[in-house]
């Protein structure tokens, strides 16, 4: 971590390029610092342009705008956005912010919470029973209810049960709270359009995998892989949205293990618990499923299916052996997940872990919330202003309760 070391392997990396290199980190670490101050209101949003001119200048536009106004070659390039499956945008709607934020995050030293992620929700939770509210799971919701033009409650699906509040805050899908669980007719019919018409992020494939090695105790690094097979970002992306999984792909290495060594729940003494991942298309043909789970679609059963599915856990596993030899040999359970699973549990639309795409059309005051012109009802998540990842979303819960609360 740190900027200047960053900085100073990237020069020595690409000597050739060092002085336009230079200038290029320059204008992210600078463009990174404004995200973060904006983000913690440190000023106005009048005074941006006197506060935070980079940002003005450049946080907005295309990162690939950036990279071509100083002529960095495509692999330096590339190498700047080793780390861009976090947001998997195209690069070329990729937003200089956007970039900047996720590289001043990893340079000053990602985080990762003692006993997982889990620890973040049972802290919410005690929380929240503390000042005398209830948590419920398995109670999916059907319809949030409206009296007079404003929010009156909620209704569940599977018990038919209503509760009474006068306080909606959406978590779910941005699309399906709009269209489903609110109803199109009860907004304005240009934020339909404007609801309808948003992008969602690419959605991932991700691989669970349990070794009978201890890497920990091999002294294998606390750190995270992005395993590129090509320079050519833009074209992996291009092919993406067609449809296609291209021979060339991102691989995204993480143990669990060795960033919470600790912990008893992460895998039994003498194993290790780690991730595998890639950037897949959004269509259901990729998985030969016809309609997905959330409009009653079976796909789990399924031969080809599942045929597919083991297809792509074995290439990631075999490119992530490039970081950990003989990891096959080692792996005594595996699971995956597509973005048909990410759907099934989450309700998601095209199955994203990530909301709407966070491009240059669509960012920022360009998307909706945390008000929204239904009385009562709020929304927070990663398709709102404040964007995806764990920090950005939790930030967009203290926006939805600030307005919530007027304070």
């Amino acid at each position: 971590a740190s900027w200047d070391r960053y900085r100073a392997r990237l020069l020595a990396t690409f000597p050739g390029e060092a002085e336009a290199l230079g200038r290029v980190v320059d204008v992210l670490r600078e463009v990174g610092a404004d995200v973060g101050r904006f983000q913690r209101r440190e000023f106005p949003l009048h005074e941006l342009a006197e506060q935070a001119p980079r940002f003005v200048e450049w946080g907005l536009r295309p990162v690939t705008d950036l990279f071509a106004a100083h002529g960095l070659s495509q692999r330096a390039s590339a190498v700047l956005l080793g780390e861009q499956g976090d947001y998997a945008v195209r690069p070329s709607r990729a937003p200089t912010a956007l970039a900047a934020g996720l590289t001043d995050h990893y340079m000053r030293g990602a985080f990762y919470p003692v006993g997982g992620g889990q620890a973040m929700a049972a802290r919410l939770v005690e929380a929240i029973r503390a000042y005398g509210g209830e948590v419920r799971t398995r109670a999916p919701v059907e319809r949030v209810r409206l009296e007079g033009g404003r929010v009156a409650g909620v209704g569940l699906a599977r018990t038919g049960a209503e509760i009474d509040a006068p306080v909606v805050v959406s978590n779910a899908d941005l699309k399906r709270t709009v269209t489903e669980l609110v109803g199109a007719a009860h907004f304005a019919p240009e934020t339909v359009e404007r609801v309808r018409a948003f992008r969602m992020t690419l959605p991932l494939f991700a691989v669970y995998a349990g070794l009978d090695i201890d890497l920990v105790a091999q002294g294998f690094p606390n750190t995270n892989y992005w395993i590129w097979d090509t320079d050519d970002i833009e074209g992996i992306y291009a092919r993406l949205e067609q449809g296609e999984i291209p021979d060339e792909h991102v691989t995204y290495l993480t143990v669990t293990s060795t960033r919470d060594p600790d912990s008893a729940h992460v895998a039994p003494a003498g194993h290790t618990n780690l991730q595998v991942m890639t950037v897949v298309p959004q269509d259901y043909a990729t998985w030969n499923v016809e309609r997905g789970p959330h409009a009653g679609g079976r796909y789990h059963r399924d031969p080809e299916y599942r045929r597919r599915k083991r297809a792509l856990t074995e290439r990631l596993l075999a490119r992530a052996e490039s970081v950990i030899p003989g990891l096959r040999e080692h792996a005594v359970w595996t699971e995956a997940a597509t973005p048909v699973t990410q759907e099934r549990f989450t309700h998601s639309t095209g199955g994203t872990s990530y909301g709407i795409e966070f491009a240059t059309d669509q960012m920022g005051p360009l998307r909706v919330g945390p008000t929204t012109e239904v009385k009562g009802l709020f929304l927070c998540g990663a398709s709102t202003p404040s964007g995806h990842g764990i920090a950005n979303v939790m930030w967009s819960g203290v926006r939805a309760a600030s307005e919530v609360l007027e304070h």
